[in-house]
């Protein structure tokens, strides 16, 4: 049956690109279509002593469609994990200036909180424990409490930017 199953795939190879390329398209999915065939193959030679002659390009179209429209699909997955590129202008400097004024804000932020609200704002911000789980493990609490705290601080946050003056 893999002799087929590669006969199929070398044939229709060019097909199976294109309409992978449409269903991405379709779907404004950032996926590369041949990526997408060979998943496909890998997929349609693991069940070969299963199926047979005639449901090979079912399978493999429908294998396809499958992978882009289901959340939890490996393809899916891997387009959620795929790093997004930042561009950044390092010639304006008015950027810099403005990152600079957050950093005083931040710190006259935490000059107006108690010291049990500073360490918590210092492990929330800066050592970057920002989910509740996180922090709960951080400070050996529930998380239900952890999850209150984050939010007070946020709160606090909020009032504080609100309060200031923009400069």
């Amino acid at each position: 049956m893999k002799v087929t199953i590669d006969k199929f795939y070398t044939e229709n190879y060019k097909t199976l690109v294109l309409a992978a390329k449409r269903r991405i398209t379709q779907l404004k999915k950032n996926i590369e279509p041949e990526s997408l065939v060979s998943s496909s193959y890998l997929y349609v030679v693991g069940k070969a002593d299963t199926i047979t002659e005639e449901e090979i390009p079912r399978l493999a179209f429908g294998f396809i469609l499958l992978e882009l429209i289901r959340t939890n699909s490996q393809t899916n997955l891997k387009e959620r994990l795929n790093p997004v590129d930042l561009d950044f202008d390092i010639s304006d400097t008015n950027n810099q200036s403005d990152q600079l004024v957050l950093k005083i804000d931040v710190s006259d932020f935490v000059n107006t909180l108690n010291r049990t609200d500073q360490i918590i704002f210092e492990v929330y911000f800066n050592k970057g424990k920002t989910t509740k789980r996180d922090l709960a493990e951080h400070f050996n609490i529930d998380p239900s409490s952890a999850l209150i705290y984050i939010n007070e601080i946020k709160e606090k946050f909020k009032k504080y930017v609100a309060d200031k003056e923009t400069i």
